[in-house]
């Protein structure tokens, strides 16, 4: 019994040698394989532009230095247009309505709006909401940080 043991145990073991040794063909293509252009956002992980239900409308009150508030809305489409409207509240005339367009940075995680006078906004698109930045780009900072947060709509 122990010579027939020994004897299975052998050929199992020199069929998996031979099943290891063995060298698998690699075929040579002749075909060029097709290279494709992808841009800086592609080649990145997961981000606010491709992960992110991120188009639509967005609103809030922010804070405002001469009145009660702002009341913002931000909608942002797909075809990367904006359309921007502010309400100053307790002014007879304080309604302003923008459109224009908006980019996305390198990152993919922030827009810059551009104003018709030039000037820029810009915001960090989270999931639901956009948070307003600083001038620079950068969030805001202090007790009022979260009124910068315009929500999803």
């Amino acid at each position: 019994m122990k010579r027939r043991n020994l004897a299975v145990l052998t050929v199992v073991a020199m069929s998996v040698l031979t099943l290891t040794s063995c060298k698998k063909e690699v075929k040579e293509t002749t075909e060029p394989t097709a290279v494709e252009e992808v841009t800086p956002t592609e080649v990145m992980a997961d981000n606010s532009k491709n992960s992110l239900d991120w188009a639509g409308t967005y609103t809030g009150t922010i804070p405002c230095a001469d009145c009660p508030g702002i009341d913002e809305t931000i909608e942002l489409k797909e075809d990367g247009t904006f359309k921007l409207v502010d309400h100053y509240q307790d002014r007879k005339d304080g309604h302003f309505e923008e459109e224009g367009k908006y980019e996305w940075d390198a990152t993919g995680n922030k827009i810059t709006l551009t104003l018709k006078d030039g000037s820029t906004k810009q915001a960090a698109v989270h999931e639901g909401s956009l948070l307003l930045l600083d001038q620079e780009g950068n969030e805001i900072t202090g007790s009022l940080a979260e009124n910068y947060r315009l929500k999803k709509q």
